[in-house]
């Protein structure tokens, strides 16, 4: 099975704003894990999934609020080679 590394900047600030990305997460089945370096300028938040599903999520984020952008999308099949 093929899967998606899906790296986005965003620009979540807070625990209130983390809960919405976990919400947003949550709501699209192709995510098998997912993580957000606060630490990071970026806030980069890096996403597995089964599916090219970044475009997805950065409008969704967007709708909600937090301003993202997707920066990569790497296969990992093609990582691997």
């Amino acid at each position: 099975m093929t899967l998606f590394i899906i790296i986005l900047r965003t620009t979540v600030q807070n625990s209130g704003e983390l809960e919405i990305v976990s919400k947003v997460m949550f709501e699209f089945a192709e995510i098998s894990k997912w993580s957000i370096d606060l630490e990071d300028c970026d806030r980069i938040l890096r996403v597995e999934a089964t599916a090219r599903i970044g475009d997805q999520l950065k409008e969704k984020l967007n709708e909600l609020g937090l301003d993202s952008a997707v920066l990569e999308t790497f296969d990992s099949l093609l990582m691997q080679n």
